[in-house]
């Protein structure tokens, strides 16, 4: 499975934003260094996971802790480690394009670096509405991952 078996309450979640993805070029490491230098007085922690984790285990429990899960992706095509963050309950902050355009819905998108900024403001102090958008979307990815696993199965079957 790519999400944890527990299902982490909202309410004890801590200020943290996490990186959850390789450190390689294309997923621009870089950029969330530059975004968290915005935020540098916040009290906010930046956490790039793949620096401090050592297990799958120490991985889910810092996902299950954090509220936010940014993506800089210029190369995506599934997006486990964001998945994996938006089953533990993480704000996903996406680019609005790549598989992200279909998989989250638009208010966990930015299209410009600056409204990526923007999106942590407002996750950082949530509202009912972006709550429930959350959990819908993390249902409405079940689903598309159930109809994707039967369609690779059909085509495999074509063979």
């Amino acid at each position: 499975p790519i999400y944890s078996d527990q299902d982490p309450d909202m309410a004890l979640k801590e200020n943290i934003v996490v990186f959850p993805h390789r450190l390689d070029e294309e997923k621009n490491p870089d950029l969330f260094d530059w975004l968290a230098d915005q935020f540098k007085y916040s009290g906010w922690q930046f956490i790039k996971t793949k620096e401090v984790c050592k297990t799958k285990k120490e991985y889910f429990e810092i996902l299950n802790r954090a509220k936010i899960a940014v993506s800089f992706a210029d190369q995506e095509t599934w997006g486990i480690a964001q998945q994996e963050a938006l089953f533990a309950k993480c704000f996903p902050v996406v680019p609005n394009k790549l598989s992200y355009k279909e998989l989250y819905h638009r208010v966990f998108r930015f299209s410009e670096l600056y409204e990526s900024v923007q999106c942590i403001k407002k996750f950082m102090k949530p509202t009912k509405r972006h709550i429930s958008k959350m959990l819908h979307n993390r249902e409405a990815l079940l689903q598309r991952g159930d109809v994707a696993i039967l369609n690779m199965v059909i085509e495999m079957e074509k063979l």
